[in-house]
């Protein structure tokens, strides 16, 4: 099997939620902080491609299941959501050199602004960004590239391919081994797709809300990152 092409992805970011969520009115999103992204330098017969961020999305989704008390204590009936926070902070480069019928992946880094994230709710949002991801104190999650994975033998320009994307991951200032599934197509200076990976609050080092007769959250949670990414 060839070992071709790679491919994105991101980053994370991460989370879950909170002891109070309702009915509340969005969270405006917090400017974007600048993420300081070194550039990625392409060595002979490298492709360098820039994420896009104006087009690509990061996002959490994780379920929250609420009981007796909840609707008088937060107006929400009992029962499962899933709960969604998304944020368009997101940078940084990856480089691919094709030979032939071969890709070897380059320098590849991404990071995400996860203090950002917003959901349909404030109050969750405050709660992870003071509480439980912490995310004013670690602002940024970053994935760093270091394998492809289960890339198909046949490779074809303008066809969705998948693979697994393979690195480390940082959320809340810890670093974990993690794998991104990844459908992209490349058309021309274009790299679209999106990478997608579970993680576990509790492997970065912070634990999943859970009120006694309100509110449980899984620990499990999912990253979706919908991307972009031009030739530079």
């Amino acid at each position: 099997m060839n070992r071709v092409f790679k491919m994105l992805v991101v980053s994370l970011m991460s989370m879950i939620v909170l002891a109070a969520c309702g009915g509340a009115k969005p969270t405006e999103a917090p400017a974007v902080a600048p993420t300081d992204q070194p550039a990625v330098q392409a060595s002979a017969g490298e492709r360098v491609f820039a994420i896009d961020s104006t087009q690509t999305e990061a996002r959490y989704e994780v379920k929250e299941s609420f009981f007796g008390e909840a609707f008088a204590r937060i107006q929400k009936k009992d029962g499962d959501i899933i709960a969604i926070g998304r944020t368009k902070g997101v940078s940084g480069s990856f480089a691919f050199k094709m030979d032939g019928s071969s890709v070897q992946l380059g320098d590849s880094n991404f990071r995400v602004d996860v203090k950002a994230l917003t959901s349909d709710d404030n109050r969750r949002d405050e709660q992870i960004r003071k509480r439980y991801l912490e995310s004013n104190t670690f602002p940024i999650a970053e994935f760093v590239a270091t394998e492809i994975q289960d890339f198909p033998d046949g490779f074809t320009e303008g066809q969705p391919v998948t693979f697994k994307l393979v690195g480390d991951l940082t959320i809340h200032g810890v670093t974990n081994p993690a794998t991104f599934d990844v459908t992209a197509t490349l058309n021309g200076d274009t790299l679209t797709g999106t990478a997608t990976t579970l993680v576990f609050a509790k492997d970065f080092g912070f634990d999943a809300p859970n009120v006694a007769n309100i509110l449980k959250v899984e620990d499990g949670f999912t990253i979706v990152i919908d991307f972009v990414a031009k030739e530079k």
